[in-house]
């Protein structure tokens, strides 16, 4: 996983958590739901086997392709797709023990857009109707799965890496 790519992903979820924890959902959900879909954008990024060599050093730090940079082909905010183009195994260990009374991919194709969205609200007559819970709980699966299975995400990642030509 580049770790240089989720630690900008972390700002965007741990920013959105403390507004979340000292405000009312309703004084500013386009920003909440920018931070949350932006967060799991980044990180999606970083999970991505598309990324490029490390810009300098080796690959030090506590993932193996830590000082990667995005690849220019990893374009656009569209979280499904972005999610889809992991492997089978990548995405099972995202998916897993996600809530139970919620679906994962109801959840992911419902936020999908919801970065571009909210974030270009203000262009719109009639903004798009939004459901701040769903990407709040997708965010929050997303943020702890990574930090719980991290080293077996970058074990599934380096040997993709390798396989790419």
């Amino acid at each position: 996983m580049s770790a240089r790519i989720f630690s900008h992903a972390k700002q965007f979820y741990n920013l959105a958590e403390a507004a979340r924890e000292v405000s009312e959902l309703s004084m500013f959900p386009h920003a909440l739901i920018c931070n949350y879909c932006f967060f799991m954008e980044l990180a999606f990024k970083a999970l991505s086997p598309k990324i490029d060599s490390p810009q300098s050093g080796s690959s030090s730090g506590r993932s193996l392709l830590s000082n990667s940079y995005p690849s220019s082909s990893l374009r656009g905010h569209d979280l499904k797709t972005l999610f889809c183009n992991f492997s089978p195994d990548i995405r099972g260990l995202i998916q897993d023990e996600y809530v139970e009374s919620r679906d994962f991919d109801l959840d992911l194709t419902e936020c999908s857009n919801y970065f571009e969205h909210s974030r270009y609200a203000f262009e719109k007559a009639n903004a798009h109707p939004y459901s701040i819970s769903a990407p709040i709980q997708l965010a929050t699966h997303v943020f702890r799965r990574i930090e719980e299975k991290g080293a077996e995400l970058d074990a599934h990642l380096f040997r993709l890496k390798r396989n790419l030509p």
